[in-house]
């Protein structure tokens, strides 16, 4: 959801951060030599004292290179103000809490002897 909200002011992201999938992923290791793959799909809450909005949006690999510096700063100021709107259903006692899943694997190396 924020960075849709990202999105709409700046444009699409080049954040490829979660673009490899568990199937994917066991495939590059398998193709990488690695025996005994196996792949966990894990899920967490991720809890935050705040909301970094500003660095996550520039986590997220937005090119900013057209923007002027205060075009920037325009954009980022509506980017946190529409995105603490939002975050109000994420709130949590004492900060902010979401939902976060990962792939985790488990491989083998095969030895050369």
């Amino acid at each position: 959801m924020l960075g849709q909200i990202a999105e709409r002011r700046l444009g699409q992201s080049n954040d490829a951060r979660w673009s490899l999938d568990g199937a994917t992923l066991g495939q590059a290791l398998t193709a990488a030599g690695f025996t005994d793959v196996h792949i966990e799909t894990v899920s967490l809450t991720d809890r935050f004292r705040e909301l970094p909005v500003r660095m996550n949006v520039m986590a997220a690999n937005f090119d900013l290179n057209p923007l002027s510096e205060a075009e920037k700063e325009r954009r980022f100021a509506a980017i946190e103000a529409e995105s603490m709107e939002a975050a109000t259903r994420f709130a949590l006692d004492g900060g902010f809490g979401a939902p976060s899943v990962a792939d985790v694997a488990r491989a083998f190396a095969r030895r050369n002897v």
